[in-house]
């Protein structure tokens, strides 16, 4: 199968919430409900990070000394260099406001006019060469459909 063909399938699955926990890992249900809303596809469904260290299943037998410090630690501000949650919600909404194709002609979703020149745009760069190098050598109806739906 080919490397885009895969990332495609895995990101169809992420998308449509299907995947499975190893059967040898064992997770309370509550554990389980908490997963799944850490993994919600919709950021605007996803729990934020708040509630999760709020969750009881997080929060059962954890030391008090841990819920201070994590209170704390997200208390801080940002480092300097580093972008802060306001600054990267401005950059999606920015890239939403080109019609959804953030920055034709650079590279695709995350490519060099996103923004930003971390690591996470250099991922998407090469999952973007990945899928044009499949869809030239495969021709493949069904991921041009797929690029298509979800670019």
């Amino acid at each position: 199968m080919p490397k885009a063909t895969e990332i495609l399938a895995m990101l169809d699955n992420m998308v449509r919430q299907r995947y499975e926990l190893p059967p040898a890992v064992e997770v309370s249900p509550a554990g389980k409900e908490l997963l799944t809303r850490m993994l919600h596809p919709d950021p605007r469904e996803r729990i934020p990070i708040e509630a999760v260290m709020a969750d009881p299943w997080f929060t059962t037998n954890l030391p008090p000394e841990a819920a201070t410090m994590n209170a704390n630690y997200l208390s801080q501000s940002f480092p300097p260099g580093h972008q802060t949650p306001a600054e990267i919600k401005g950059l999606l909404e920015e890239a939403k406001g080109r019609g959804g194709r953030a920055g034709a002609g650079s590279g695709g979703p995350g490519g060099a006019a996103a923004g930003g020149g971390g690591e996470g745009d250099a991922d998407s760069l090469m999952m973007d060469t990945a899928i044009q190098e499949d869809l030239r050598e495969n021709r493949s109806v069904e991921l041009q459909q797929y690029v298509q739906t979800y670019r």
